[in-house]
């Protein structure tokens, strides 16, 4: 089993990184988020709901990762697991 708080700080660690390059994208810095931090921030959200049981919110993560990331092993294979 996973210990839930390194998944809490990963997840925490991502959406920090996320929203600093959602700002600078607003501030012309950047281009763009790139694709595969979007998907993992889903993926640590699926994760996180996997852990808390709740396989609806689960899935709905994951595909919001897939959609972003369509070739992403670790996506895939969470959403065969959780199928």
């Amino acid at each position: 089993a996973e210990d839930r708080g390194d998944l809490d700080k990963a997840l925490s660690f991502l959406e920090d990184a996320q929203r600093i390059l959602h700002e600078g994208v607003q501030q012309m810095r950047f281009r763009q988020v790139p694709n595969w931090l979007i998907s993992r921030v889903h993926f640590c959200r699926a994760k996180k709901f996997a852990a808390a049981k709740d396989t609806a919110k689960q899935l709905e993560f994951l595909d919001l990762a897939i959609d972003v990331t369509p070739d992403d092993a670790d996506v895939l294979i969470a959403l065969h697991q959780a199928s």
